[in-house]
């Protein structure tokens, strides 16, 4: 299949050995489609437009998913909520954190990215956090952000973080319902304050 998509974008090549050199450079199919534009372009030596066509695949299946999967009116668990986030988060080689309004009828409206960072770590920025909740005359949110390893246990920091955005929200009337930590098809609880939110 990668050989099929390279062909499109390296025409009048065999482009084989460059599929078979790209999957032993980062270990599976999986790998070379996470991989940064840059490490693509400068550590495989792909153009920009081939490595440009490469990042487009996750971006698209990610919408995909999304648009094929759960809609916001039936995201009513913290199940289904869960599925969803690991499919907004495929793909993504950088920590990226995004809040959810939650409505007074009690639906969580569309993830908004408000942050990303590096592969190890993310920032919160609590004004920009207040600026989403605003916009969306939110009642209460999820928060949620992905780790780019295997591994979705929430670390120090981020039950830190969560109680420090937990602790600020509650001052200003907007509770934070659920923190989920995602890694890939797994996501964990951070934080769960959740009465009527699954009603």
């Amino acid at each position: 299949m990668l050989e099929l998509l390279l062909f499109y974008a390296v025409p009048r090549r065999d482009t084989n050995e460059l599929a078979h050199r790209l999957i032993d450079r980062y270990g599976s199919l999986s790998g070379v489609f996470d991989a940064d534009v840059d490490e693509l372009v400068r550590g495989a030596g792909l153009s920009e437009s081939t490595a440009a066509l490469i990042k487009l695949v996750p971006a698209l299946a990610r919408e995909y998913l999304l648009d094929r999967g759960a809609r916001a009116s039936d995201l009513d668990s913290f199940e289904k909520i869960g599925a969803y986030l690991c499919d907004y988060f495929m793909g993504f080689s950088r920590e990226v954190t995004v809040v959810m309004p939650i409505s007074a009828g009690g639906s969580p409206g569309s993830p908004v990215a408000i942050s990303e960072g590096t592969p190890d770590g993310c920032l919160l920025e609590m004004r920009k956090i207040a600026e989403c909740l605003i916009r969306a005359n939110a009642c209460s949110f999820i928060l949620a952000h992905n780790h780019t390893g295997t591994n979705a246990e929430p670390s120090d920091a981020d039950i830190v973080a969560t109680k420090l955005v937990s602790e600020t929200f509650a001052r200003l009337g907007i509770p934070l319902r659920e923190h989920y930590v995602v890694s890939g098809r797994s996501y964990k609880r951070c934080f769960s304050y959740i009465p009527d939110l699954y009603a």
